[in-house]
Order: structure tokens, then C-alpha cells, then sequence
């Protein structure tokens, strides 16, 4: 269960309460976090083909 923000992210989401894309090159795999109310969240992210 790769792709997990840091504690460095998560500091940055203090500041910055916006959705924050993580990415794991080692997987191939991008996930999207938000902290609300102290809580790590998963953000779902659509994918669409191009």
C-alpha cells in the first residue's frame, strides 16, 4: 500500500488544506490525501482516458 504522504506531506497539509497527489514511482502508483480535522483522508481520484 504504497503512495502515503510523509510526515514532512503532512506537515505541509497543515498549511495547505488542499487534496495532496502522492506518488510512488517504485509502483506506479499516485493516491490523493487530505488532512481534515487532525485525520489523514484518502481523496478518490477519477481517471480518465485520454
Amino acid at each position: 500500500m504504497g503512495a502515503l504522504p510523509s510526515s514532512l506531506d503532512i506537515d505541509g497539509m497543515r498549511l495547505w488544506p488542499i487534496p495532496w497527489v502522492i506518488v510512488d514511482e517504485s509502483e506506479c502508483l499516485a493516491r490523493a490525501w487530505i488532512l481534515r480535522e487532525g485525520e489523514l483522508k484518502e481523496v478518490l481520484v477519477e481517471t480518465v482516458p485520454t
